[in-house]
């Protein structure tokens, strides 16, 4: 199963929320992101798999980096 880590701006925070349960508030979106990446890495080396989305602050997706293997692109 692929362990996310959300990045989004809530009550004037930058969080990175884990989809274990933990939360983790930093000062800026660019110390959120470092430490999701930095997590998510760490978790593939582990042998997982890991995924990281970003939300803009007004909550809109912004961009995500996938950790290990990536579903089959499929035509649709």
């Amino acid at each position: 199963m692929r362990r996310r880590f959300r990045v989004q701006r809530r009550d004037g925070q930058w969080l990175v929320l884990d989809s274990e349960g933990c939360t983790t508030p930093k000062g800026t979106k660019r110390e959120a992101v470092g430490l999701a990446r930095r997590l998510a890495r760490e978790h593939r080396a582990a042998g997982g798999l890991a995924q990281v989305v970003v939300r803009r602050a007004n909550g809109k997706f912004h961009y995500e980096h996938t950790y290990g293997r990536d579903p089959r692109r499929r035509k649709g």
